[in-house]
């Protein structure tokens, strides 16, 4: 896409993208993470879909709210690849568990901050560009919460400013009851017979917590769910984990997942019974990175994609505001808003990864206590 839309000058910004130093190991799920990044991308702004844009990938585009679930299950297994052995196989330790909130911090706190600040020019794009009036969702209470992370607690109601920050907000309670979470569930799912029972239960778990609060299922805004949600899902990501650790997976995981999807496409069946199961399907399929379909997300824009998804994710919503603000009004052509908001997402996303979101990470790594000898 990049070379399409960028003409004669495409090998010079691929040439920002691509720099070998900032590509990972070749690994699926990275590219799986940058893939459910742009879909949350376009969701948020696809009421700017060109006309004539295909119907499939307009209801596609409407199902974006599902990504944020892909991501829960998907941060459960990776923080248990990482982290499990820190607390699940030896004892607890308050030292070991701060450096393990240190690490964490540092790779989400940097970038959540400087969009934090960088969202206090909205006000100000609303006074100089609104046609029609900027977004009236700046709550005060809500951006002084986001600070501590703690805007999607259930101590306030709604979603406000940089509003896919809510998931971070949810997977840092997640990480300050990791050690809880791992022990417990590493303790009921000692065999993988035990591990698809845990899985199978958290499943269970999510389909109640939906029943019983959500009117309008996953998409639902509600504080309380969305914290539900993200813990719930995060401990499924860890029973995905311990079926991978004993070695459970088997094509047929990716061929489930393939079908749970294509299901949901074509029956009117509700999200949350179809789509968590295909997901921690997908996450454990990937998993194994000998698989011919893993070694199909090897490709390096893909795993640019996901390096870059934290930058993309948090990065996107207060571009769309200032698309909204600056060009969505009479007289500028149709399809130039929303071809405008992916491209400067784009950028942002190399431009933040490099210059906010590494260095930040780099130097609280260097300043904060016990950090060095982590």
């Amino acid at each position: 896409m990049p070379v399409v839309l960028l003409g004669p000058i495409h090998k010079s910004f691929l040439l920002l993208f691509f720099k070998k130093e900032v590509l990972p190991s070749a690994r699926a799920l990275t590219a799986i993470r940058g893939i459910a990044a742009w879909w949350v991308v376009v969701f948020h702004f696809r009421e700017a879909l060109p006309v004539g844009t295909p119907d499939f990938i307009r209801r596609l585009s409407d199902r974006g709210y599902l990504a944020v679930d892909l991501f829960f299950i998907l941060s459960g297994y990776v923080i248990s690849l990482n982290y499990g052995h820190w607390f699940a196989a030896e004892p607890f330790s308050v030292r070991r568990y701060g450096r393990f909130l240190a690490r964490r911090l540092s790779r989400i706190y940097p970038l959540h901050l400087f969009m934090l600040i960088a969202f206090l020019t909205i006000p100000l794009a609303t006074t100089l560009f609104a046609h029609q009036g900027g977004p009236d969702d700046l709550q005060l209470g809500y951006y002084l919460l986001s600070f501590p992370l703690m805007q999607n607690w259930g101590i306030l109601s709604g979603l406000a400013w940089n509003v896919p920050a809510w998931s971070i907000s949810t997977e840092w309670f997640a990480y300050l009851a990791f050690p809880l979470l791992v022990t417990g569930s590493f303790a009921v799912s000692t065999s993988w017979r035990r591990s698809a029972v845990f899985l199978l239960v958290m499943l269970a778990l999510l389909d109640g917590v939906v029943v019983a609060i959500s009117p309008a299922g996953l998409g639902y805004t509600g504080q309380i769910f969305g914290l539900l949600r993200c813990v719930i899902e995060f401990c499924i990501g860890i029973g995905v984990f311990r079926l991978a650790a004993a070695r459970r997976n088997t094509p047929a995981v990716l061929i489930f997942a393939a079908a749970c999807c294509a299901a949901f496409a074509l029956v009117p069946v509700p999200d949350f019974l179809i789509m968590p199961p295909a997901f921690a399907a997908l996450v454990l399929g990937l998993s194994d990175e000998g698989g011919a379909i893993a070694r199909a997300f090897r490709v390096a824009p893909l795993q640019w994609l996901g390096v870059v998804s934290y930058s993309t994710y948090l990065s996107h919503y207060f571009l769309k505001q200032w698309t909204k603000l600056i060009l969505v009004r009479p007289g500028v052509p149709e399809g130039l808003p929303f071809a405008a908001y992916i491209m400067a997402v784009l950028l942002a996303s190399a431009l933040l990864y490099r210059w906010v979101e590494q260095p930040g990470q780099r130097w609280l790594r260097q300043h904060m206590p016990g950090m060095r000898e982590a």
